[in-house]
């Protein structure tokens, strides 16, 4: 009499069929790419070219008060009064740079920076807080600018003090 299988038997059968030739077939498929590595270097090659000599080039920025005037700014400013004196920034380097400034003063006292020469009145814009902000201008190699540097007396300003300030000028190499 033959045997019969149940059907659950038969599916295991077939279940356990199909996975013993999926594992044959990925252990040949893992065979067979194993000889490509073997082949592949015979179609590499390698050649050196002199690239020659690159050369960075030079960034600069010089400031000085302009007409040569002395750092003393000005004195006995009430709150709401201001002094402005001009500077020239010029570009020392080798490439283009777009000028930015970064002002800051003490306590009771605002400084601003504006491109051009001084106006007769205030500078308009934010007081410098040491973050550097973009003037507009950009320099050429060689080339010089004038800026105005303002120191603003606050309500907060005491009487008789002196302020120390502090302007920083930045370059940010434009691209050619």
């Amino acid at each position: 009499m033959p045997s019969r299988e149940t059907p659950s038997r038969a599916r295991r059968w077939r279940a356990r069929h199909a996975l013993v030739c999926a594992a044959g077939a990925a252990g040949l498929l893992a065979v067979a790419l194993s000889g490509v590595g073997g082949s592949y270097a015979m179609w590499n090659d390698a050649a050196s070219v002199d690239a020659g000599t690159i050369t960075a080039g030079t960034a600069g920025i010089a400031a000085s008060w302009s007409g040569g005037q002395p750092d003393a700014a000005g004195g006995d400013l009430l709150p709401g009064e201001s002094v402005r004196r001009a500077a020239t920034v010029s570009n020392t380097g080798a490439t283009s740079l777009m000028i930015s400034a970064a002002a800051v003063g003490s306590a009771g006292f605002e400084v601003r920076v504006g491109a051009g020469g001084c106006p007769a009145g205030p500078l308009g814009g934010p007081a410098g807080d040491g973050r550097s902000q973009a003037t507009g201008v950009t320099l050429a190699p060689g080339a010089a600018t004038v800026v105005c540097v303002e120191v603003r007396a606050t309500a907060a300003a005491i009487p008789a003090q002196s302020v120390a300030f502090t302007v920083r000028f930045d370059g940010m190499q434009v691209a050619r």
